[in-house]
């Protein structure tokens, strides 16, 4: 193995398994994707580690419109280092700040609010007071209708140490985090999302109706993009039953049997 692999392995792993690392980054991307964010929508990461998610957002979003947070400077330093590369910064121009307090003040958000924020597998290694100073951090800096997608580790107990754990996992209880949310002026949905990790995912936001009408559920979503493929094959094949069509696809078959 090269020196070079055995840095990638280091950085990767110390987000996660190494070999999901592909697969979170994709699944964070899917999950903000589904619930509506855009290339022009303005994106807060808490947690952006070693960019595992940002690597696919800071190239969707445009210009100045990624966020994040992180505590480990050196740590994004390496993601754009071995997964990004600087250019992107001169093309993109995402911002951070490094701090482990959630403080969001320095980077120049913008004065109407972030349209989205993630914090995946955050509130899963905080203490409970780390959990309600995000939240409120947070609620201050979501637009009307921002949503705030963040998953959990859910118990039966509340962790109730005052310090970080990592890299072990904390829990707690769905009512605990209701009442957090409730406290920051946030209302809080509890997706039955897949998590390759058995975290749950919750969307976070300050108007109800907003989160009430995304599908809580991946077989909901399977449904409607079913329906989709069958409405699509049902255009195609009303598109092949009329003359020119037919005519066109005649003429092309016969050409190709030469």
């Amino acid at each position: 193995m090269t020196k070079q692999s055995n840095t990638i392995q280091q950085h990767r792993d110390f987000v996660g398994p190494a070999q999901t690392y592909d697969v979170m980054s994709a699944i964070q991307f899917i999950r903000l994707y589904q619930i509506g964010l855009r290339g022009n929508s303005t994106l807060l990461e808490i947690g952006a580690g070693s960019l595992r998610a940002a690597r696919l957002l800071i190239p969707f979003l445009e210009p100045g419109h990624y966020f994040g947070v992180e505590p480990d400077k050196n740590l994004v330093d390496t993601g754009f280092d071995l997964e990004l590369g600087r250019e992107i910064c001169n093309i993109k121009s995402p911002k951070f700040v490094y701090n482990a307090e959630f403080n969001f003040s320095e980077l120049g958000l913008p004065t109407t609010g972030i349209d989205f924020a993630i914090a995946q597998s955050i509130f899963s290694h905080t203490s409970l007071k780390q959990f309600i100073n995000c939240l409120q951090n947070a609620s201050a800096i979501l637009n009307p209708f921002g949503i705030f997608i963040a998953t959990f580790v859910e118990g039966d107990t509340d962790y109730r140490g005052s310090d970080w754990v990592y890299p072990g996992c904390v829990k707690f209880q769905k009512e605990t985090v209701k009442q957090i949310a409730a406290d920051a002026g946030l209302h809080v949905r509890f997706m039955n999302w897949v998590h390759p990790n058995d975290q749950t995912w919750m969307l976070l936001c300050k108007n109800l109706n907003i989160i009430e009408q995304i599908p809580a559920s991946d077989d909901i979503m399977m449904i409607d993009y079913i329906r989709t493929i069958d409405e699509l094959r049902r255009r195609i094949n009303y598109a092949k039953s009329l003359m020119p069509i037919r005519i066109g696809l005649w003429i092309r078959k016969l050409l190709f049997q030469r």
